[in-house]
């Protein structure tokens, strides 16, 4: 009996240490990519071999490409053209370069302003085929903005995709881009 005893005592610590010593929380592959190429993003954003205005294009052109492993530019240009993505199918090709460059004049002085800026990674909520990541980014300024990241499983690997009332606020979101793509 006192045998038995420390055999199943022994057992019973050899699983309660390997149970403490693994991760409470191992990120999800959605999860893994996003910090990855967040993270690739920052460091050419905090390169001091690609600041200032005569490296602008290089900087550019690195950030593109780690943006362009994360979004699929062309579906997100379709979705942007709404109802009227089937009518304009044809000229997508011709579409997507300008859509690609809008979102950069955009967006892209605000990212390279901030691109030290801290990334809580906050919530990740997993349901059948897509993620939803929750961030909180805090700027130097003292300025904290929510960021929830949707993210769906693709032939590509995980993609950011918006869905309902997302899609509808994009759509609002470029009528004078569309207008200026009709002419």
């Amino acid at each position: 009996m006192n045998r038995r005893f420390t055999a199943a005592l022994g057992l019973f610590v050899l699983v309660l240490t390997t149970a403490f010593s693994l991760p409470l929380h191992a990120d999800s592959g959605a999860l893994g990519l996003l910090k990855t190429h967040i993270s690739n993003l920052q460091q050419v954003l905090s390169d001091p071999k690609l600041a200032g205005d005569e490296h602008l294009i290089q900087r550019r052109k690195s950030e593109r490409a780690i943006l362009q492993q994360l979004f699929d530019f062309q579906e997100m240009a379709q979705r942007s053209l709404g109802a009227n993505a089937r009518r304009y199918n044809d000229r997508l090709g011709e579409f997507t370069p300008l859509f690609i460059d809008f979102l950069e004049h955009a967006y892209m002085g605000t990212l390279e302003e901030n691109g030290d800026a801290k990334i809580q990674y906050l919530r990740e909520i997993v349901v059948d085929d897509s993620v939803e990541i929750n961030t909180k980014t805090s700027l130097k300024n003292g300025r904290e903005y929510r960021v929830d990241y949707r993210l769906f499983l693709s032939p590509a690997g995980w993609r950011p995709r918006s869905s309902g009332k997302e899609r509808q606020a994009q759509l609002t979101a470029f009528p004078k881009l569309v207008f200026i793509f009709r002419h």
